[in-house]
């Protein structure tokens, strides 16, 4: 463990994916469903999932969608990183 370094909160995490692609968080939040932007939102609902302890609730609050739809995509993006891994 690193001294005096904090963990990210979930909506660093969520901007920094965003950025990545050249995107912002709002664009992640918003209703927008175009491909592009719905592979990095899937994107940032997985980092978010898997490097803190939110809970499926408190993400989708984050995103503006259902509890639902972030388990949906969370685990279908962990399965898509699983067959990448295969191919590689």
């Amino acid at each position: 463990m690193t001294i005096g370094v904090k963990p990210m909160t979930s909506r660093e995490i969520a901007a920094e994916t965003a950025h990545k692609h050249g995107l912002t968080l709002a664009d992640l939040t918003g209703p927008c469903r175009k491909p592009f932007l719905c592979m990095v939102r899937r994107e940032a609902m997985y980092q978010v999932r898997t490097e803190t302890d939110l809970s499926w609730r408190a993400i989708a609050r984050i995103f503006n969608r259902t509890k639902q739809s972030v388990m949906y995509h969370v685990r279908n993006h962990g399965k898509l990183l699983e067959q990448m891994k295969g191919i590689g």
